[in-house]
């Protein structure tokens, strides 16, 4: 009996899987987007990007084993400064990423790869 307990505490916790697509929310939406390499291809569409939200939804992730996929919106403010003859504007836009990782052993969710849905920025 004792060896049977050892082995239950050992054990990494078990999570149900809206738990886990819960944890995986709440890692994307506090992402640091700006600091990334994918927001490097974003801001390079306006003089001023401002992200302004990342929203998650836990029906768009995909579990599997240990690794997850989804994607994600993300909503910016797009500025345009003022050029010659052109007076400058703001525009408020949302765009697709999709994110790749994985869980740790403890099931923190871990985020390996996020990038701007392919063909909507273009090169």
């Amino acid at each position: 009996m004792a060896k049977q307990s050892a082995k239950k505490l050992s054990a990494a916790p078990r999570l149900d899987e809206a738990a886990l697509k819960d944890a995986v929310v709440e890692k994307v939406t506090a992402y640091d987007l700006e600091n990334s390499q994918a927001w490097t291809s974003l801001v390079s569409e306006a003089d001023r990007v401002t992200l302004q939200g990342i929203d998650a939804d836990p029906e768009a992730i995909i579990i599997s084993g240990d690794k997850f996929s989804s994607a994600a919106n993300v909503f910016v403010r797009m500025d345009y400064d003022d050029a010659p003859g052109n007076k400058g504007f703001s525009m408020g836009d949302s765009r697709i990423v999709t994110i790749e990782g994985h869980f740790a052993a403890d099931k923190t969710p871990i985020i390996d790869t996020v990038q701007f849905f392919p063909g909507l920025i273009e090169d």
